[in-house]
């Protein structure tokens, strides 16, 4: 028998503390494990445990810490903020890369449970603290994790150990892929919201003005705390069970997004609450709809015409994106951020979560394209076709005059997207079904939120009966969720709640404060920005000198400036907003910077300098008149 001697069941409790999601079921199942015999345990020569595998060293048996020294000592780790290792081994990869990099974010993904085990219960790795890790076992819950870790877009550093490599080589090849999808579509969020994030700070600040007329959603934070709901939405599914709402009209808390409420309508049923977060001028999807009869919810980066719709009562919050909830809740105190996920769907999801629901019914959530069908019949998009072609792996969409009209209600020259990419998931039924990858992005989403709701002894139910598989949810048919939760639940009084909501006493009042307090430390960044331009003139008056004591004077007052003016310019969330897309092109475009023939290091700090700044000064007074033209239009 494998020597067994040093396995520790309390280390192996307090690391799983440590690296490892208690929402996860791998706890449990690392604590149940039974060793594999095929499993060697020994010490090095440097005294660390190193273990063998069907014979096979997963390290050095010598001296495994400078192994992985001289492997990490290849990477480049510098500027890495972002790291993906592939194997944990006995740890001594780990170790050395967060020597390396002790600021950056990790995360591991371990297939062999063994080794797991043996990592966490022979090694004490008390020096990190929980959450500065995490480890994965399973392939679904490392994707999901990938959504909350990454999706900021930047650059994700790899590490692969090589007998990890040559034990499971498909799985790597497996994992690599699934990751370098998740960076790409992140990266074209990241890009579309550089170049919408000023339109959606101008929908904030415009609305801001209209709000003092609207309740918010905090006073209904957990109203509705163990009650079921039901999420409506408009995958063509919905048509499968959406006439089994009628009877439970009462004793559910349906909540229809923008796009279904239209087929809800047509088969007898009214949602308490409907859904929207489009900055998309969208009111052709309610024309001729009754939509005095129900209530409206939406964010206030949402396009301001929502708020002239005509609903019985229209209720705000905000998402938690940090450029608006930072300026938002210092300024006004504002509590109710949700994290609206990049569809509506998953917004009214935490709409849902937020009003303490439990569980949360997922209809018509199809995420594929069932049947090749985009949207139910009885929804505004139910004409659009569909051409999935396998052979070139693209999706192309015909009919899309209700999209375009849209757009052309919105008024900003865009051209509705008529391909996408097409890939293959599990489905509902256990088959493959056809999505596309923004799709994809938010079944991801949703998997990461079930985990959140297990952690809080909640249920997520997807009762879509068609389209894809949602990892963490349960997947029941509407009817049986209904024999199962509906049984002697009394009538709820939803829209009598949602009617009494009142608009916060003393709000202008607020708003009015909070700009003017904001218009006065642009005023001071503005003035910074002037600082560190002038003294960009005395630099280039005087010349590069690096030599020169009086030159080296003159850098480190810039830097003192660039300083403080950075400093301040950070604690305006709303301008790190405005400036966003300016900055980035300074960053990431050659001819922002190398229009000239080539420069020097020293030329080529301060040019990039001078452009930074004059970047952030003028989305100062852009921001500036923003607020003061928001204002004046509500006044």
């Amino acid at each position: 028998m494998p020597n067994r001697e040093h396995l520790s069941v309390n280390l192996l409790d307090a690391n799983i503390e440590r690296f490892i999601d208690q929402g996860s079921e791998l706890p449990d199942i690392l604590r149940n494990h039974k060793l594999s015999d095929a499993v060697e345990i020994h010490k090095s020569r440097t005294g660390g445990f190193v273990v063998k595998k069907d014979g096979l060293a997963l390290q050095s048996m010598y001296n495994p810490e400078k192994e992985a020294e001289t492997r990490i000592n290849d990477v480049d780790l510098e500027f890495a903020e972002y790291i993906v290792i592939f194997g944990m081994g006995m740890g001594y990869t780990l170790r050395e890369v967060v020597k390396q990099a002790p600021k950056a974010n990790i995360m591991i993904h371990e297939p062999d449970l063994d080794i797991l085990y043996c990592a966490l219960s022979l090694n004490d790795f008390g020096d990190f603290k929980a959450g500065d890790v995490k480890i994965h076992h399973d392939v679904e819950e490392f994707r999901a994790n990938c959504f909350f870790a990454y999706r900021t877009a930047k650059p994700i550093t790899v590490i692969t150990d090589p007998v990890w490599i040559k034990m499971y080589g498909d799985l790597l090849i497996k994992l690599r892929k699934e990751l370098e999808q998740f960076v790409i579509f992140s990266k074209i969020s990241e890009n579309t919201a550089n170049s919408r994030m000023r339109q959606w700070i101008d929908f904030l600040m415009t609305n801001l003005v209209k709000a003092g007329e609207f309740p918010s959603l905090v006073p209904l934070k957990d109203r509705f705390k163990g009650v079921p709901a039901v999420i409506c939405s408009a995958g063509p599914s919905l048509n499968k069970n959406v006439e089994l709402l009628k009877e439970v009209q009462d004793k559910f808390l349906i909540l229809s997004v923008n796009t279904s409420y239209r087929a809800l309508h047509k088969n007898g049923v009214r949602p308490h609450l409907v859904t929207a977060i489009e900055s998309y001028n969208i009111k052709s999807l309610f024309e001729g709809l009754p939509t005095e009869e129900t209530n409206f919810i939406t964010s206030l980066t949402t396009n301001p015409d929502l708020f002239k719709l005509d609903f019985n009562k229209t209720i705000s919050f905000v998402d938690s994106y940090p450029v608006y909830s930072l300026w938002l809740q210092k300024e006004l105190g504002q509590q109710a951020f949700l994290d609206v996920g990049g569809s509506v769907a998953c917004a009214t999801f935490s709409i849902a979560k937020y009003m303490g629901a439990d569980p949360i019914i997922l209809i018509g959530q199809d995420l594929a394209y069932t049947n090749g069908e985009y949207y139910a019949k009885g929804t505004n998009f139910e004409d659009i076709t569909l051409d999935l072609d396998e052979k070139t792996g693209r999706i192309k969409m015909g009919n899309l005059g209700s999209k375009e009209r849209i757009y052309s209600d919105t008024g900003t020259g865009e051209k509705v997207r008529n391909t996408l990419e097409l890939r293959k998931i599990p489905g509902w039924y256990g088959d493959l079904v056809p999505t596309s990858e923004d799709f994809n992005f938010f079944r991801v989403w949703f998997e990461s939120m079930s985990r959140v709701m297990k952690k809080e002894e909640r249920t997520a139910i997807n009762a879509t009966e068609g389209g894809a598989y949602i990892n963490g949810f349960d997947h029941i048919p509407l009817s049986d969720v209904i024999s199962r939760y509906a049984v002697n639940l009394e009538n709820h009084h939803f829209d009598e709640a949602i009617l009494a909501l009142t608009p916060e006493k003393d709000y202008n009042l607020k708003l009015s404060g909070a700009v003017k307090n904001t218009q006065q430390e642009l005023d001071e960044i503005i003035a910074l920005c002037d600082s560190v331009l002038n003294q960009h003139k005395i630099i280039e008056k005087f010349g590069i000198k690096p030599q020169s004591i009086h030159f080296q004077k003159k850098v480190r007052e810039l830097e003192k400036r660039e300083k403080k003016m950075n400093e301040k310019s950070h604690e305006i969330s709303l301008l790190q907003g405005y400036a966003r897309e300016s900055i980035s092109r300074i960053k990431t475009d050659p001819k922002a910077v190398l229009e000239l023939e080539l420069i020097d290091g020293w030329k080529m700090n301060f040019l990039h300098s001078k452009l930074v700044t004059e970047a952030v000064r003028q989305s100062a007074i852009d921001l500036q008149n923003s607020m003061e033209k928001a204002i004046s239009s509500g006044s």
